[in-house]
């Protein structure tokens, strides 16, 4: 009797385990099914929300190209160009704000055909500023967020068009000018290039480098669409907690950048210009917050230096580096999350490239923002000195993209982040990342 209940007892104990077996395998199936049916709908939306706006302007790039390629005269050429891009534009701004978003810019557009003083490129620059700052106080947040990106490239263009026409009236090249703005395969989503660079674009090239550049255009249009996937889909299978949350929340921001850059850089190869947009690999595994500013978007950095940077050098190296930046978040319209972080940015960038200066030259050790093209230094880059400042000076680029991008989490995205958001994000890791800069900024001067 005594073994019959106790085989009872047993034979209990074994279907509560079996039953909780069960449970936790039908729940890990669950999970697993939940988690992959969620992904394959994350990335049939990513597509669908896409092929539409960006199959149009891809057909009109190719169309565009192809104009391009016949033996139509340069000016046949500029109007199909004014004409794409004028099918493009419209199709993406919302009617009731056209005139809105063109009354300002025409304003600066006459200054560059007309003007012929040498301070030309200095004075569109701040009235296309001032033009952005206007339309953002017309407009909703929504409605200036929506077409943001295009004011941004638009002014680009502008800014440096002034700057390379400066001392001589354009009257004679507006028809050549207005198909340069308003190119399909830069409108909307950039990057910016020169005048010259658009000019290069209109010559005809030979078979083989078109079919090329399609090809290239069509592999790096491919990576874009993995960046949005990744992006979009991404925080499904990474969900934690503390500083890794933060640090896929910042990441998830930057491949969504990453998918604009590798789009844009894909349409205007296609187009007949091979540029760089970004470096991903600078930004996400930096030697450097030097590097992470030039690789995050290398366009924008290299309208900086030429027509912000090198125009302002004679007010001396800070100060330039400070209108830069100041520029830089202008061009985004005021909000004070961007400005925030791009200044905050050029803050740490500035010292922490004097303070390894100084390092470097105190020490004769290889830890420069850059790597020494012939390093001469007695302590290189194999020293193990030189690693372990280089490995510290690493684990700060990647602390601070954590903290300046956690804020961009998409909560109020599409509206602008309000600054409410921005401190309370920093709050939670107690202004780490500004009390450290500050350390820089300390030490540099120290050193």
């Amino acid at each position: 009797m005594f073994k019959q209940d106790e085989l009872n007892i047993v034979s209990a104990d074994s279907d509560v385990d079996l039953d909780e077996e069960l449970y936790r395998l039908l729940e890990d199936y669950e999970f697993q099914w939940s988690t992959s049916y969620q992904i394959e709908q994350c990335v049939s939306g990513c597509f669908s929300s896409v092929q539409y706006t960006i199959g149009k302007i891809i057909l009109l790039t190719v169309l565009q190209r192809l104009i391009i390629s016949t033996v139509f005269p340069s000016s046949a050429k500029h109007l199909s160009c004014i004409f794409l891009g004028s099918l493009v534009l419209f199709d993406w701004i919302p009617r009731t704000n056209t005139l809105m978003t063109f009354f300002p810019f025409s304003f600066c557009f006459a200054l560059i055909l007309l003007s012929t003083s040498k301070s030309k490129g200095f004075v569109v620059t701040c009235a296309c500023i001032v033009s952005v700052l206007i339309m953002q106080s017309l407009m909703s947040a929504a409605e200036f967020v929506a077409i943001r990106g295009i004011i941004m490239v638009l002014t680009m263009k502008l800014s440096s068009l002034a700057f390379d026409t400066a001392g001589t009236a354009g009257a004679a090249n507006a028809i050549p000018f207005l198909a340069y703005l308003i190119n399909p395969a830069t409108i909307i989503f950039g990057p910016f290039y020169s005048i010259r660079d658009f000019e290069d674009t209109l010559q005809c090239k030979s078979v083989k480098e078109e079919v090329v550049n399609i090809l290239w255009g069509i592999a790096v249009l491919f990576l874009a669409f993995l960046m949005l996937i990744y992006s979009s889909c991404s925080p499904i299978v990474f969900d934690g907690v503390a500083v890794f949350g933060d640090y896929f929340t910042a990441q998830s921001f930057r491949t969504s950048h990453y998918f604009v850059c590798f789009l844009s850089q894909g349409l205007i190869t296609i187009s007949g210009l091979r540029i760089s947009t970004c470096s991903p690999l600078s930004v996400e595994l930096p030697r450097s917050l030097v590097e992470v500013v030039v690789g995050w978007n290398i366009s924008m950095h290299r309208y900086l230096r030429s027509y912000v940077y090198l125009k302002f050098a004679f007010l001396g190296a800070a100060a330039s580096i400070f209108i830069s930046f100041a520029i830089s978040s202008l061009m985004h319209g005021l909000n004070f999350q961007i400005s925030a972080v791009l200044l905050s940015l050029g803050f740490v960038c500035y010292f922490e490239n004097k303070l390894r200066n100084r390092i470097s030259k105190r020490f004769s050790m290889c830890v420069r923002a850059r790597p020494c093209k012939n390093c001469e230094h007695q302590r290189g880059w194999a020293c193990w000195q030189t690693i372990l400042i280089n490995l510290l000076f690493f684990v700060h680029s990647v602390y601070q993209l954590i903290y300046l991008g956690a804020p961009f989490d998409g909560e109020g995205a599409s509206e602008g982040y309000t600054y409410h958001h921005t401190l309370s994000v920093w709050k939670r890791h107690h202004y780490a990342a500004h009390w450290i800069s500050f350390g820089v900024a300390l030490a540099s001067i120290c050193i």
